[in-house]
């Protein structure tokens, strides 16, 4: 199995030589297409992947970005798909799998139509027709197929335009749901935080056409977060009160899980003590900083090692 980069293409050399960032580190770039791939291939030799098959892929998508840019290049974006933007990866997730459900029929819509470049259809163009992957794994693929798309669509073009907008309402209506904030803020438990919602997403979301509950293991945890958000917002739930039902579950469950987590190693005492005991209790926490419960701990701590040292007795009498 050969897990290296090859290529013939000098373009294509410099797109993924700046993509992974190598023209940053200072080093003088390459003028040829085998000092090119020498240094990328130095680059994965270095970096850890779990299998060649995880280095192959890694390839394979920035090779499949680069064939995306041209495509891009070649394509003008119009006015009615100006809300579509390149880095918004929950949008363009959802929009290139809803459009693989469009099947648009010419020869069933009536009235006067403008003719583009393309006069004739073999057959309803949809997604499939056009021979564009069902398989892609980064935002920049889907965007390019999502232009290529409705650049293909040249007749009707005001069915297109039509189609477009709903697509826009519709996500407008997807995007009102949920906006999953609690999930995508960093913090310093963010990457067991992803797994665990991509776990439960797996686990819990029910199972739609193209939803099987597997997320692919050879991705990145950005993509998987990516894959698991967006059936959520394919979901076809016969009401949107059940998709908020399904939130208000996950962030509970979430917040029990955290409350475990937490709870590893400690124990909860009830003892009996003096009525005014919770108010100096409290007063010390106020001055420390700190939760009753936090300084009650260290307090005892440091008595426990200062008995143990000598320096410090206690007697009930």
């Amino acid at each position: 199995m050969n897990t290296n980069f090859d290529s013939t293409d000098l373009n294509e050399c410099k797109f993924i030589w700046r993509r992974l960032g190598l023209n940053k580190f200072g080093s003088e770039e390459p003028k040829t297409i085998d000092g090119y791939a020498s240094k990328i291939n130095e680059y994965f030799q270095n970096e850890r992947f779990i299998s060649g098959f995880d280095k192959m892929a890694a390839i394979s998508n920035l090779k499949n970005d680069y064939s995306s840019e041209q495509l891009i290049n070649r394509i003008k974006v119009t006015n009615e798909l100006a809300w579509v933007d390149i880095n918004d990866h929950r949008l363009c997730f959802w929009l290139w799998k809803t459009i693989q459900g469009l099947s648009i029929d010419f020869d069933q819509l009536e009235g006067n139509y403008e003719r583009g470049i393309t006069p004739y259809y073999n057959g309803p163009l949809s997604y499939n027709s056009l021979n564009l992957p069902n398989d892609t794994y980064t935002t920049y693929q889907r965007y390019a197929y999502i232009l290529r798309f409705f650049d293909a669509w040249d007749i009707h073009l005001g069915e297109k335009e039509k189609t477009i907008i709903e697509l826009q309402k519709r996500w407008q209506e997807t995007l009102s749901v949920e906006s999953f904030q609690w999930i995508l803020k960093k913090d310093k438990n963010q990457q067991p935080k992803e797994d665990w919602f991509c776990n439960y997403m797996a686990n819990k979301l029910p199972k739609i056409t193209t939803w099987t509950g597997q997320i692919p293991t050879a991705i990145n945890l950005t993509e998987r977060l990516i894959i698991a958000i967006g059936y959520f917002d394919l979901w076809p739930a016969t009401h949107p009160a059940e998709k908020k039902l399904f939130i208000q579950n996950m962030k509970k469950a979430w917040a029990q899980k955290k409350h475990r987590d937490k709870m590893q190693g400690r124990k909860a005492y009830s003892m009996v003590m003096g009525t005014d005991i919770k108010a100096k209790l409290d007063s010390m926490a106020v001055d420390s900083h700190m939760h009753r419960n936090e300084l009650l701990e260290e307090m005892i701590k440091y008595c426990h090692e200062q008995c143990n040292k000598g320096l410090l007795k206690f007697s009930k009498w």
